[in-house]
This record gives structure tokens, sequence and C-alpha cells, in this order.
């Protein structure tokens, strides 16, 4: 069927538009950043603690420093946003929204190394990033061959946005790229149950059928897909 002929390189298009549409509202996800002056979340206690003046001015001279970054981003001068933020996070360290766009300049220049050790230090400083930051992070350690690394970013995104479902379908995406059909099966199973509705879904199903030789199931799926 055109569904698995489409096969890996088909979901892998689907996965990477979902991530580029996360990048897109990342600027709004900053704009609350900086609505958050007057207080710090502990995200182990979870206790709100109010910010002291030197927290504050903190918040407003990292800030500034956001707003210069992107500027020179949006003009396209990507080295000198790099060392703005690079010169932000030496004066503020704990400042995870600094990492965060310096990743997101990093991914500009083609820095994948940078951009994933950025990341990491985002959530690292603060794990209730955006979703779209997990999967972008994720995306780039499948890619660099840290399978294993990518799938544990997903769980942990999954921990923040338990309903988002792009973190699941990532999980999937590494299994078949590892050509790791039962654990498709299984995972796809356990997450989405015995009957998906999605044509993505049901897609990843009859891909996995198909190459474990299951033709009758994996027919099944595909001409539910067909009748979508």
């Amino acid at each position: 069927s055109k569904f698995e002929r489409e096969g890996i390189s088909g979901i892998e298009r689907r996965s990477q538009f979902a991530m580029n549409s996360h990048l897109l509202i990342h600027r709004i996800e900053t704009i609350f950043d900086r609505l958050n002056t007057l207080s710090i979340l502990d995200s182990e206690a979870n206790i709100i603690h109010p910010m002291t003046p030197t927290d504050i001015e903190e918040n407003r001279s990292a800030n500034a420093y956001l707003e210069d970054g992107k500027v020179q981003a949006d003009r396209g001068n990507y080295t000198e946003a790099i060392a703005i933020y690079r010169e932000a996070i030496e004066l503020y360290p704990q400042q995870a929204n600094l990492y965060r766009e310096l990743g997101v300049v990093q991914e500009k220049v083609g820095d994948i190394e940078g951009e994933i050790a950025s990341y990491q230090q985002a959530i690292a400083l603060q794990p209730k990033q955006p979703n779209w930051l997990y999967l972008t992070l994720a995306h780039l350690l499948a890619q660099t061959g840290n399978s294993q690394e990518a799938i544990a970013v997903c769980q942990a995104s999954l921990e923040i946005h338990p309903d988002v479902m792009e973190a699941h379908r990532k999980i999937i995406d590494i299994l078949l790229r590892e050509q790791k059909f039962n654990e498709v099966l299984a995972y796809t199973e356990k997450t989405f149950g015995d009957s998906p509705s999605s044509l993505e879904d049901l897609n990843v199903l009859g891909h996995a059928f198909f190459k474990l030789n299951q033709f009758t199931r994996a027919e099944g799926y595909f001409q539910s897909a067909i009748n979508q």
C-alpha cells in the first residue's frame, strides 16, 4: 500500500513538521518567562518562593540580553546573537531561558553539539520547559546516535506534558529506526490501544506488523488507514 511504501520517511516528515510547529511558538512561551519576575518555582518541592530584589534585577538584566540577542538573530546576525547569549550566561549562569535561546540560534548555524548541550542545560536548570524543546532535543540525540538518551528525554517530556502525544510518537519513531518492531508493537498498543484512530498510528502498526511478516494484521491496519 502507499502507506507501507511511505514507511519511516513519511513518519519522519510528519515528526519534523510537528517539531517545526513547536519551534514557531517558542517566542510566546518566552513571554511567560518574562512575566515570572515576582516568584521562583521550586520544581522538586512544587513551592513558589518570593523573589528577592536581587533576583528580580537579575531577571531584568538577563531579559535585556535576551532582547538584544533576539534582535541580532532576527537580522540574521547569528554569530553576534551567540556572543550576546554567551556573555549573558557568564553573568547569569542560572537563567535557563538564556541556554534555551542560545540553542535556538545554534540550530541556525548548524552547531548540533552546542544545541544539544544548551537544551540539556536549560532542562537541568528548569525542567518545566516547553514541549518543543524536549522534542527537538530528542530528535537531535537520535540523529547523533544517542537513541536511549533520546527516549529518556521523551519520557521526561511526558512527565511534564502527559497529554502531548508527539513525545509518544517520537519514541515509536526511534524504535522504528532501530528496527525494534516488537517493541514498536508493544509500545504502540500500550499507548494507543488495539484500535488507534489516527492515520499515523495506524500506519506505524501496519508497518511494524509487515516487518514481522504478519501480513494479515498489517493489511488490516493499512486498510483502516486508507478508509480514513
